[in-house]
């Protein structure tokens, strides 16, 4: 942007002190450029902003997956443990007859 300025004020001082139009020209061009170079850092910029909300998502999705898997878990291993004290109970019973 700085440099996109820095050609405007340049073309302005040009255009007021009488520069030859080749110099007006060639600041107009370089004004080109410059515009041609921010327009292509804003597509890179929005560019990278929709992979980042494209990752967001899906980092909200594997974290979505994960909790699932952790509920899952769980409840196998309660399940677990409620089994073992089932068979703990069982092994004591048989024992004592």
């Amino acid at each position: 942007m700085t440099r996109l300025l820095a050609a405007s004020l340049l073309a302005c001082v040009a255009a007021s002190t009488g520069c030859a139009t080749s110099d007006i020209d060639e600041l107009r061009a370089d004004l080109a450029d410059v515009r041609q170079i921010a327009n292509d850092a804003k597509a890179a910029a929005d560019e990278a902003k929709q992979d980042a909300e494209a990752a967001r998502s899906e980092a909200a999705e594997a974290k979505a997956a994960a909790e699932e898997a952790k509920a899952t878990a769980d409840e196998a291993k309660a399940m677990a443990e409620a089994n073992g004290t089932k068979i703990d109970r069982m092994f004591k019973k048989a024992m004592s007859k």
